[in-house]
C-alpha cells in the first residue's frame, strides 16, 4: 500500500521576513507534506528563504502591467 502525501501551495510576494516561519510551521503540523511556494516577483529574497523549506519554488519574474 502506498503512503499518502499532502500537497500545499503557498503564494508569496516580498515575504522574506515571515515565509520561513510559515513554512516551518506547515512542516511541523502536516506529515508527508509536499510543499510548493510560488514567489510572485519578490525583491526581498523570499525565494532564497523559501528554498530552504519548500520542495519546489516557482519564481514569477514577469513585468506587471497596469490595470488602468
Amino acid at each position: 500500500m502506498r503512503g499518502w502525501r499532502c500537497g500545499v501551495v503557498v503564494s508569496a510576494r516580498d515575504e522574506a521576513n515571515m515565509i520561513g516561519e510559515c513554512l516551518k510551521s506547515l512542516r511541523d503540523q502536516i506529515a508527508n507534506l509536499f510543499l510548493v511556494v510560488v514567489d510572485d516577483g519578490s525583491v526581498d529574497g523570499t525565494d532564497e528563504v523559501a528554498s530552504k523549506h519548500a520542495d519546489i519554488v516557482v519564481i514569477n519574474r514577469m513585468e506587471r502591467e497596469s490595470i488602468a
